[in-house]
């Protein structure tokens, strides 16, 4: 049976076959990321400006390629991290076509539900992770991820393996270095939101607290934000009457007044008067205007890209922007990315999918990001939304610290050209290798790592143990 979907990815093929058949020098057009084998040259690392850049690249990217260094240096830092903050302004082509033939990511709804579960979920996994291999927007694919955790949603939960594709598009990447409070709305009246958090179960005469609870704790305000269980309850009742629709308008968000809590609500010490329409706006103002929200949300920024510990003083300058910018999450993110402590802050440890991808790109692998591919990451412990329970994976090194056995023999997968639609070519590395190793690590290799090296003959094992090594497990 030809479905909508198949026609028109039909008839996008066609009207792009004419440029396809000119364009054999860029197979990016067609689905192939095509880099060339990866390359060494000398770096200077003791200069001081080549390792902020380093640095930059390491908390800004998903990892450095080969030749980044010199091209960051060259452009400056800041006007590197000037750029990240604006990618509209970034072109980035090759990412554009890698995944254009994902057409089930672009999918509306109802259409989306003409695919299988597996197909949807596994599309938007592929996606994600080639998005996060190639893209020159690599700030906003952090973004992503960073708010992909914090509205975490389970895709296995309901209809969300079909809804997360709608959220992912039109809540999390739209809005990821926007206004928080239109991504906090977004998010509330996300279908997918409301099946994951059964949201659209909550109705008059039949309150479900769950969605309002994770709102305050997980969302906003945090666990010691200043809300009590009578905060949750009457939340509940003013995030009464969402639904998510179903029949012919499977998919969408909707709000019922009949379904709707009308009556009088108090919520953090604000007086909601009786009202039959949604009282959404005026509790997403009063949440996101109140000063636990901005400390909450500036402690996991911080926490992100500075360290596990950042200073109370560093929190409450991003804090005190967030407030004033009205939640503006790009100019939040410019106080931290130009604070002291962002420029000297310590090595923190790679979660399972920043290790996989700054692997890839470390050596300028070619990948579809296939099945194959995400096994690995699977077993890694961090396929994307995969996480069972609404708190995201972890941000924490020590859940992470103890499972290095599966990055290892990731590392050599990778590295032997093992993984099915995942290649790489490490020939010409063979007689640049101490200089690969030390821009991989920035330091030269100690006598015990060279002779553990040179104990394995081939060149792709020796990348591979480079990749194992302890200081590329940190970013």
């Amino acid at each position: 049976m030809i479905t909508r979907r198949i026609f028109l990815k039909l008839a996008a093929m066609t009207s792009l076959a004419p440029l396809f058949s000119a364009c054999d020098q860029a197979p990016w057009l067609i689905g192939q990321a095509n880099l060339p084998a990866p390359t060494a040259s000398l770096i200077n690392w003791d200069n001081k400006n080549i390792k902020l850049a380093s640095h930059v690249l390491k908390r800004l990217t998903y990892g450095i390629r080969p030749g980044d260094i010199e091209q960051i240096s060259s452009k400056g830092v800041l006007a590197f991290i000037d750029e990240q903050l604006n990618p509209e302004t970034i072109t980035d082509d090759r990412t554009y076509y890698l995944i254009r033939r994902l057409d089930t990511i672009s999918l509306k709804a109802p259409d989306i539900f003409e695919l299988t579960a597996k197909q949807a979920i596994d599309d938007l996994r592929q996606a994600t992770i080639l998005r996060a291999i190639y893209s020159e927007r690599q700030l906003q694919e952090i973004m992503v991820e960073f708010w992909s955790d914090h509205f975490n949603i389970y895709s296995e939960k309901a209809d969300c393996a079909w809804l997360k594709i709608i959220d992912d598009r039109e809540v999390i990447r739209k809005h990821a270095l926007g206004k928080f409070k239109d991504l906090l709305k977004a998010s509330a009246t996300s279908p997918a939101m409301l099946s994951y958090l059964d949201n659209s179960s909550n109705k008059i005469g039949k309150l479900n607290e769950n969605y309002a609870r994770e709102l305050l704790e997980l969302h906003t305000l945090g666990v010691n934000g200043g809300y009590d269980q009578k905060d949750v309850i009457e939340a509940a009742k003013a995030l009464s009457g969402w639904q998510s629709s179903q029949r012919f308008w499977k998919g969408k968000a909707k709000f019922e007044n009949n379904l709707h809590n009308p009556e009088e609500k108090e919520i953090l010490g604000k007086n909601f008067p009786a009202n039959k329409t949604s009282d959404l706006d005026e509790l997403i103002n009063l949440i996101c205007s109140h000063p636990s929200t901005a400390n909450f949300i500036s402690t996991k920024l911080c926490c992100k890209f500075v360290s596990e510990n950042p200073s109370q003083e560093l929190i409450l300058q991003v804090a005190k922007r967030f407030q004033e910018s009205d939640g503006d999450i790009r100019e939040t993110l410019r106080i931290i990315f130009n604070s002291e402590e962002f420029f000297n802050s310590p090595p923190k440890f790679k979660r399972p999918y920043t290790y996989m991808i700054s692997a890839l790109r470390a050596i300028n692998a070619n990948s579809d990001a296939g099945s194959a591919l995400r096994q690995h990451l699977d077993t890694l412990g961090q396929l994307p939304f995969n996480w069972p329970t609404p708190d995201g994976y972890p941000d924490r090194s020590q859940h992470w610290q103890t499972q290095l056995l599966p990055r290892w023999n990731f590392a050599i997968s990778l590295a032997n050209n093992q993984i099915r639609g995942t290649k790489c070519n490490l020939e010409n590395l063979a007689p640049i290798l101490n200089t690969f190793a030390t821009n991989l690590i920035e330091r030269p290799l100690t006598s015990e790592e060279l002779l553990a090296i040179n104990q394995v003959n081939n060149v792709s094992d020796k990348v591979a143990l480079l990749l194992s090594l302890p200081d590329f497990q940190q970013q």
